[in-house]
């Protein structure tokens, strides 16, 4: 699914018939290769994000599967606020105000159902691998819970700019790229320190 996602992106890019040289028709074209850039991004981030969240977890559960479900639903519709947002920024500010916030939304909705999948999962580690330390749980927890209060910020000043909330969604995006391990250490002290064969006791993942 998240490859369909991926390639249906690309598809929505098109150059207008009309408008003068293809070198000018290619160049207005600069909003819809923005938004591909950036939903390219982010859904290959999650697809990453997926791997390694299911490579801490021994079994799934009913409740695990249709959180599944429902994250491939909403990666699914991304394709559409992408081909709406680049089609629209050229329209007036009303329009553009409506595509962005709509665009963005979107990915405030992934954001939601993703960090359920995972915490439907790691509460009381009963889908997690024994032998996870307690610590890399509470780390993920933290930095998948943040994607929601960062995507919600770019939403609200969609309102505002929807030039500008491309820009800081893209640069939120991308942060996301950063390694991994370095932002855990980051967000849970005690992995600075902590052994990678450490005690794996706990039931909160929430920290």
């Amino acid at each position: 699914m998240f490859a369909i996602a991926i390639t249906l992106l690309i598809i929505e890019v098109g150059v207008n018939e009309e408008g003068g040289s293809l070198a000018r028709r290619l160049a207005e074209q600069w909003p819809s290769y923005v938004a591909f850039v950036v939903s390219f991004t982010v859904i290959g981030i999650m697809w990453l994000n997926h791997h390694q969240m299911f490579r801490s977890i021994r079994v799934a559960d009913h409740g695990l599967f249709v959180l599944n479900l429902a994250l491939l639903l909403v990666v699914s519709f991304i394709p559409l606020p992408t081909k709406i947002v680049g089609e629209e920024l050229h329209g007036t500010f009303a329009d553009r105000r409506t595509a962005a916030p709509f665009y963005v939304s979107t990915f405030v909705a992934v954001s939601v159902v993703f960090n359920a999948l995972w915490l439907w999962a790691a509460r009381g580690r009963r889908l997690i691998e024994p032998g996870t330390p307690q610590p890399s749980i509470y780390a993920h927890t933290r930095r998948t819970f943040l994607s929601i209060p960062t995507f919600t910020v770019a939403t609200l000043v969609a309102f505002w700019s929807p030039e500008v909330a491309l820009i800081l969604y893209g640069v939120i995006a991308l942060s996301y790229l950063l390694p991994g391990d370095w932002v855990n250490r980051l967000l849970v002290p005690e992995l600075r320190t902590a052994d990678p064969e450490g005690d794996a006791e706990g039931t909160d993942p929430r920290g």
